[in-house]
């Protein structure tokens, strides 16, 4: 007998597996929900004016190699909040 079956019945131990199992759930679809969050570097018709980080980069040489639109940032916010609920669900 484990320990958790001393101090609970078997419905209770099932009732509170159960209840994680519909945590787990809901959380892995959080973050796959925050997934589709994510932002692509921005991309204009005048590469002067894309990220540098873009697909395409940027044809403007003076802003250098790092995001200047915004997508690093917020893309690190929601790692910080994926990896937080994956945390839970450990």
């Amino acid at each position: 007998m484990s320990r958790v079956e001393t101090y609970m019945s078997q419905n209770q131990y099932d009732d509170l597996q159960e209840e994680i199992a519909a945590r787990d759930k809901l959380i892995n679809n959080v973050v796959d929900m925050l997934d589709e969050l994510r932002l692509p570097h921005s991309t204009c018709d005048d590469c002067w004016y894309s990220c540098p980080k873009s697909e395409d980069g940027c044809c403007n040489d003076d802003v250098g190699t790092e995001c200047n639109c915004g997508a690093d940032e917020h893309n690190s916010i929601i790692d910080k909040l994926i990896n937080q609920a994956r945390e839970v669900v450990k």
